[in-house]
């Protein structure tokens, strides 16, 4: 009958599971490959299982992993960091004096690190150039910008940097790198120039002037100090004359009184034809002439000396007018041209400092060096040892695990 084929299965065709193959009755759920599918599906509790099988192996993995990492750590030399802030600096003033920075953070960042600073760092340091390995960041204003290199030495790293700063500055502006820099430092110096030559023609030109003034006050003083002398003199001449005119004229009245008496002795005598008594009154008349002169010789002395008093009151009062002008002109050599000299200093030595600020780039803390070595980093250097070996471990233990796992569903099928 034909309905009993399907149970007349040859040995040949019976399925591996079958006990006359030598299979379990329980292998279905065990190792369970689909026809139907193709693809292989994976028991999570026989891969945890595998892994911990292989723990032993996962193990060993991280061990190595760790004791290379601590290799590397221990050999590895450390490292500091060392750090600059720095900002673009004044590249020239304005005409009312605003500091113009011509230069960008971005185009310093820029600079730095397309490593144009290594032929700045060629002659100053004694590491070569591509040995050396610059930075920059710009900083959360973007006005600052943070300038770093790693350096086993943070002494070094720090000379480094400050010979950086200092050849950039130098190439720059003393060397006329930046035409800009160049231009503005050329306007500077003409303006101090200028002021130089106002000041030393301050001192030539108005400085002599006052000068030229004081000198002809003092000579007039000079010489009206010499007419009150001569003045004086002349008084005390025309006192001793009116001295010597007085005692004349009294002398004379002397005289005269004496005539008159003998004249009187002669008229009571009744001489008065006599020869005597005629020169008598001719001598008296003569006194009388005489005094007189003597009298009026007398108030033009008197006259010449009141008016050497007045002349010499006039000389002091021009004197003190003059010492006025003069205390005014040395106040004014003293403090008005003190001032404007100090005022064109000022000028110069505010321009100076303005040269001094000049600058691409403008230094505002640093070198500093990091306390302890930044690197290797030691935490992150273990814990990625940690992982890594471990992910190794792992990975090598679940491919163990899978090739056990082949080669016995291999055997199996081959003893079946």
């Amino acid at each position: 009958m034909h309905h009993n084929e399907p149970n007349d299965l040859s040995q040949n065709e019976m399925p591996a599971s079958h006990p006359k193959h030598g299979g379990s009755s329980a292998g279905p759920h065990v190792y369970n490959y689909s026809s139907s599918t193709g693809e292989e599906q994976v028991d999570l509790f026989a891969l945890l299982h595998g892994i911990w099988e292989e723990r032993l192996l996962v193990l060993l993995s991280l061990l190595v992993s760790l004791a290379l990492a601590m290799a590397y750590i221990y050999f590895a030399s450390p490292l500091y960091k060392i750090t600059m802030q720095i900002r673009p600096g004044i590249t020239g003033y304005s005409d009312n004096g605003t500091p113009i920075r011509g230069w960008s953070t971005a185009a310093i960042a820029g600079w730095i690190n397309d490593e144009q600073y290594r032929s700045i760092l060629e002659d100053s340091t004694k590491s070569p150039p591509e040995e050396i390995k610059i930075r920059a960041i710009a900083g959360p204003s973007q006005e600052l910008l943070l300038i770093y290199l790693y350096n086993h030495d943070p002494k070094k790293g720090g000379e480094i940097l400050s010979s950086l700063f200092t050849n950039w500055v130098s190439s720059y502006v003393n060397r006329g790198g930046d035409s800009l820099i160049k231009l503005n430092l050329a306007n500077i110096n003409r303006t101090i120039d200028t002021h130089r030559t106002e000041l030393n023609l301050l001192d030539e030109v108005k400085g002599k002037k006052i000068d030229m003034q004081i000198a002809a006050y003092e000579d007039q003083i000079a010489n009206e100090n010499s007419k009150i002398k001569l003045t004086q003199q002349l008084q005390e001449a025309t006192k001793g004359s009116i001295e010597r005119l007085r005692a004349q004229m009294n002398a004379t009245h002397e005289n005269t009184t004496e005539l008159i008496t003998v004249r009187d002795e002669l008229l009571k005598a009744g001489s008065t034809q006599d020869l005597s008594l005629m020169l008598y009154l001719n001598v008296i008349q003569q006194n009388i002439n005489y005094v007189s002169q003597l009298q009026e010789r007398l108030v033009q002395l008197e006259r010449d000396v009141i008016k050497h008093e007045e002349d010499e009151l006039a000389s002091m009062q021009k004197i003190e007018d003059l010492k006025r002008q003069l205390q005014s002109q040395q106040l004014e050599k003293k403090k008005v041209l003190a001032d404007e000299k100090n005022a064109i200093l000022r000028q110069i030595q505010q321009l100076e400092m303005q040269k001094q600020t000049i600058a691409p780039i403008e230094k505002v803390s640093g070198p500093l060096s990091s306390p302890q070595p930044v690197r290797p980093r030691k935490l992150l250097i273990l814990s990625l040892a940690i992982l890594l070996g471990g992910m190794f471990g792992i990975t090598l233990a679940i491919a163990i695990n899978a090739w056990k796992s082949h080669r016995g569903n291999y055997t199996s099928g081959r003893k079946a």
